[in-house]
């Protein structure tokens, strides 16, 4: 069978197209988001509860990202192999005047799912404005004296469970050894020209 020009020329052009769209879809996944400007110390004016006896992990979280699905299961990890050994708050993004079915999405039903773990709702991203969180699934780590020991994100790409620096740090501070206190973060922007972000992709 002979092919014509014609046709070579579109199969040509439609596995060029696949290959800049797997270049673009690649490139996406391993770019983090935009780094926080944490603050060294727990935040005064927070309404979360630091833990005196022993370090607390706060992520935040857009329940329409769906990256931060990984983050959540990489998190449960965590918790699963240190099991009391840390304080888990996962705070969850809420816009002014939404009610609950806004935050009705698989993540929030996957975060109260890990154990001993604290959910909440942040209206209007006041909390995640206080610790300098930009991206969903960032990820904080406190001394029980407030001190900041972590912050980064616990996957190494966008919507990829395993092997990662950021669930290592974390796991090695659980057992009251040093980590690395830095990780990119991999989701969802929280803010987007000092705007919150209302709109995600679905989690469909």
């Amino acid at each position: 069978m002979r092919f014509s020009q014609a046709t070579t020329l579109g199969v040509v052009t439609w596995l060029a197209a696949l290959a800049i769209g797997f270049g673009w879809l690649s490139a996406y996944k391993s770019t983090p988001g935009k780094a926080a400007s944490a603050e060294a110390h727990w935040p005064a004016e927070s309404r979360l509860s630091l833990h005196h006896d022993k370090p607390t992990l706060v992520m935040f979280v857009h329940p329409r990202c769906p990256c931060s699905r990984s983050s959540l299961a990489e998190l449960r990890s965590i918790v699963s192999t240190l099991k009391e050994a840390l304080s888990v708050e996962i705070v969850f993004f809420q816009p002014p005047n939404a009610d609950e079915s806004w935050r009705n999405a698989d993540t929030w039903s996957s975060a109260r799912q890990i154990p001993g773990a604290s959910v909440s709702c942040d209206v209007d991203g006041r909390e995640a404005q206080r610790f300098g969180a930009t991206t969903s699934g960032h990820t904080f780590v406190y001394a029980p004296d407030g001190q900041l020991l972590f912050c980064g994100g616990i996957t190494a790409a966008r919507g990829q469970v395993g092997a990662n620096a950021g669930s290592d740090a974390i796991l090695s501070l659980g057992k009251g050894e040093t980590c690395t206190q830095t990780t990119p973060v991999f989701g969802c922007p929280l803010f987007s020209n000092d705007k919150l972000l209302t709109q995600f992709p679905s989690n469909d």
